[in-house]
């Protein structure tokens, strides 16, 4: 019996990069997506959409899952009975940096994806499923992150970027279809299995990070450095304006910290060799009705 591919959290970034892909090969794919079926996937062949996971779509043939949305959607497949054989899992790297966060919301935030990483772990164990899970640092590529895409949304707006100080703290963008092409690789490799952080292919200060936003939008870099104290007060009183919304006083100050992981674990396993960080105004914009299978 022919082996399917389920895909959760599909119609987000890392799956718009990670469809064409499963398309292309001679295999069907269960995209799973609360929003259902999104425009730019209107031309992929082989797709079957969903908007919950769903037993009796699969007809009990065995699956290959990859979890590109929450780590509960993979633990709730397992538990539904799915013939699971193999689940590879995108984490997130922040677990790393971000679990001493002097912000509560994020501390807790941490503390629920690595409590949620054991339990998938377990569960596969329990089930002789192999399972692969990846950590990535931020992700860009198609203007549907909220990080090096925010940024370059307010470079747009305004012309000019206020940072906390020097703003050295090293950075890795990671292009989601890089991340998309691991993922796809490693569903047909068993023995590719634990945990390993993943980042792009180049580190870069946070200020040259956002120097090189100005560039791909062909903009005279504007970089404002302010007191990281200040930035960060003015920051917090935002966010309390606006409802939660915008940089918190903790991302402020991340800005003179190190985020960056070391890719040598997974590259010696499975080659990983992802691009450095050169943006292009499309890694902005977020896909409409046309293929992006072609974004680079």
């Amino acid at each position: 019996m022919t082996a399917a591919t389920l895909v959760t959290g599909a119609s987000g970034q890392i799956g718009v990069f990670l469809l064409p892909l499963l398309a292309a090969e001679d295999r069907s794919t269960i995209a799973v997506s609360r929003a259902g079926k999104p425009r730019w996937a209107a031309e992929l062949k082989r797709i079957r959409w969903r908007t919950e996971v769903d037993r009796q779509a699969l007809s009990d043939r065995p699956v290959s899952m990859i979890s590109a949305g929450p780590l509960e959607l993979a633990i709730s497949a397992l538990d539904s009975g799915i013939a699971i054989r193999r689940m590879v899992a995108t984490s997130s790297a922040s677990v790393l940096f971000k679990q001493h966060s002097p912000d509560r919301n994020e501390s807790a935030q941490m503390a629920a994806i690595l409590e949620q990483e054991q339990r998938l772990i377990q569960a596969c164990q329990r089930r002789s499923i192999t399972c692969l899970i990846i950590r990535p640092t931020m992700i860009y590529g198609c203007g549907m992150d909220q990080n090096v895409s925010r940024l370059a949304h307010w470079i747009g707006r305004f012309g000019w970027i206020p940072v906390a100080g020097r703003a050295g703290g090293l950075r890795q963008p990671l292009h989601a279809q890089d991340l998309a092409q691991l993922l796809a690789a490693a569903v047909n490799r068993d023995e590719w299995n634990g945990i390993y952080a993943a980042g792009g292919g180049e580190c870069l200060p946070y200020r040259e990070l956002v120097r090189r936003i100005f560039d791909a939008q062909q903009l005279p870099a504007r970089i404002i450095p302010l007191p990281g104290p200040v930035l960060a007060a003015a920051a917090g009183l935002y966010r309390r304006l606006n409802r939660g919304s915008g940089p918190s006083a903790a991302m402020i100050r991340r800005q003179s910290q190190d985020l960056n992981v070391d890719n040598r674990a997974l590259q010696g396993l499975t080659g990983f060799a992802p691009r450095g960080f050169l943006p292009t105004p499309d890694c902005f914009r977020r896909p409409d009705a046309a293929p992006v299978a072609a974004r680079q």
